[in-house]
């Protein structure tokens, strides 16, 4: 009897090993993905403070995108960053708009592919997963804008009609 309750503990034990591999795979799985995503929402509002800020170097954002992307453990060519305008470049010409010209709204998309985990990739049957960001803010630095300032603008508008 002792016998048989050994082999029914050891075939359940046999049983249930692969599945609870497979349930910690799944885990680390979920977990890298999450912590990506992470690293994503840090990285996207890292380049929006950087486009913000009053250093005029925009050109240098891929530079600054690379160099970020690395320090937070993100490979870069598995990076993709567009950057879109909002309504401020849709209504150039308005009066308002000119006024307001450095005030426009950015909208920051980044897309990156995750490596999924063999078994993972098996059951999808894809070896990446996308994940991807959205982040809309408005560009722009201080805003200084005196009667003076105002006047000539305004003037500036009605010449160039």
């Amino acid at each position: 009897m002792k016998n048989k309750n050994k082999s029914q503990a050891l075939l359940e034990f046999v049983i249930l090993i692969p599945l609870l591999i497979f349930f910690f795979i799944g885990i680390w799985q979920f977990a890298s993905i999450f912590i990506t995503k992470i690293k994503l929402a840090i990285l996207e509002r890292e380049i929006m403070m950087y486009i913000n800020s009053d250093i005029d170097e925009e050109e240098k954002v891929d530079e600054f995108i690379k160099s970020y992307a690395e320090i937070a453990g993100l490979k870069y060519n598995n990076l993709k960053v567009e950057f879109k305008g909002g309504f401020g470049q849709a209504l150039k010409g308005n009066i308002i708009t000119n006024l307001f010209n450095k005030f426009i709204s950015i909208r920051v998309i980044i897309t990156y592919k995750e490596k999924l985990l063999p078994p993972f990739s098996l059951l999808a049957g894809k070896e990446n997963i996308v994940l991807t960001t959205d982040l809309h803010t408005a560009h722009g630095g201080s805003f200084n804008l005196t009667a003076e300032n105002l006047i000539e603008k305004i003037v500036n508008i009605f010449n160039q009609q």
